[in-house]
């Protein structure tokens, strides 16, 4: 075992005498990284004389682990690999360069991404509100275990396989939600140019006229041993409640929040760091509380949740929530925008028929999902065999 700061760099400075002025460099931002793969989805290239200010430097083949609430949570950690020799992200990013003679950026990308990585980094949070952050000094003295150089390479190869299986599993499902994407916009057209001129309503007019639009606990603070449920972004990750990992908070601290308790009938929607997810409550989640960087929707008519979700999800609402996202530190949506989002108002038969179809598409991604329940506690096991050395 050795702190990580001994085999790696932590937030190198860039040497100004080693670039080109006149390159183009990489630029990634922290709404380009997959809490789910651990990879860039895009990045922008841009002169590279544009972002040695206000940016965050890095090169291909380093770690980049966001360091502000809820993205650290939520598994902001990416092995950044990039098409220029020189990039630049958010500022809300550590960056980890393995030093080649001794970590292997596999093995150190896996071993960031562990569970309890995640849980001790919150616990290690300073700052206030939805401005916490890990601090350098965490990463610093975070303990790693070392084995050769061959054996981290083995250990990343069979962890790289593994994960290959997790996301086989998740790009079905995927293709399950484009399917009844491309079912919605068949049967009811883009909610944007509206081509069949069905009403629009708000959102907010299709809220229970007795409760409101809300996000939840600001400062949920550490894990509280039988304490309250919360939900958190990553925990709604695909459109599904995943209740494996969630966190629980003091009662004292969830009771102030009583608001953003949740009833069932609500749709809730990711509105800091990764934007517009889009999830129904379960039965089984009455009575949880929220994240801050979630917004609660609670409809009067529960049987409208499958619809108006699949009308958010259309490219047409996403793109508004991104076109009024805001970013200081981190992509924000404010729930005002949430509100005003357009929802569709076709006849109810024709609902009921695409609700029908919606229905018969769960069937098969609950069987997709039981799968993974067992490709995910396979996966868990394999990871942690590999750091307690046992692989």
């Amino acid at each position: 075992m050795t702190d990580l700061a001994d085999v790696a760099d932590i937030n190198p400075r860039i040497e100004r005498e080693q670039i080109d002025l006149t390159e183009m460099a990489s630029f990634v931002g922290m709404a380009n990284v997959s809490e789910e793969s651990g990879s860039i989805t895009t990045e922008e290239v841009r002169p590279l004389v544009d972002l040695l200010k206000g940016f965050t430097p890095f090169i291909d083949g380093d770690i980049l682990v966001a360091k502000i609430t809820p993205c650290f949570e939520n598994g902001k950690i990416v092995h950044a690999r990039i098409s220029r020799r020189q990039g630049f992200g958010s500022t809300e990013f550590h960056v980890l360069r393995p030093q080649a003679e001794k970590l292997d950026n596999r093995y150190l990308f896996h071993f960031l991404r562990q569970p309890h990585i995640r849980i001790e980094g919150e616990r290690r949070m300073t700052g206030s509100a939805g401005q916490r952050r890990v601090p350098r000094a965490f990463l610093e003295k975070l303990q790693i275990p070392l084995p050769t150089l061959p054996e981290q390479r083995r250990i990343a190869a069979i962890l790289d396989k593994a994960d290959a299986l997790r996301a086989k599993r998740r790009e079905a499902i995927a293709k399950l939600d484009q399917l009844l994407q491309a079912v919605f916009l068949d049967m009811f057209g883009d909610p944007e140019s509206n081509p069949r001129n069905w009403p629009l309503k708000s959102l907010e007019y299709l809220c229970d006229p007795q409760d409101r639009v809300n996000y939840g606990v600001v400062q949920p603070g550490a894990e509280f041993l039988g304490g309250v449920p919360v939900i958190r972004v990553g925990d709604i990750d695909g459109g599904n409640l995943d209740a494996s990992s969630i966190k629980r908070i003091d009662p004292s601290i969830e009771s102030a929040y009583g608001r953003s308790r949740l009833k069932g009938n609500e749709l809730l929607i990711s509105c800091v760091g990764s934007i517009g997810i889009v999830a129904a409550v379960p039965n089984s989640a009455i009575g949880f509380n929220i994240a801050r960087a979630i917004t609660r929707v609670p409809l009067a008519k529960p049987k409208d949740r499958t619809f108006v979700q699949q009308c958010l999800l259309t490219p047409a609402l996403q793109r508004y929530f991104k076109e009024k996202t805001r970013t200081v530190s981190q992509p924000t949506l404010n729930v005002e925008f949430v509100k005003a989002a357009k929802i569709l108002d076709p006849p109810p038969a024709l609902v009921g028929k695409y609700c029908q179809v919606v229905a018969d598409v769960d069937g098969l991604k609950r069987n997709l999902l039981n799968s993974s329940d067992g490709i995910e506690r396979n996966f868990s096991s394999i990871q942690q065999r590999a750091f307690a050395g046992t692989l």
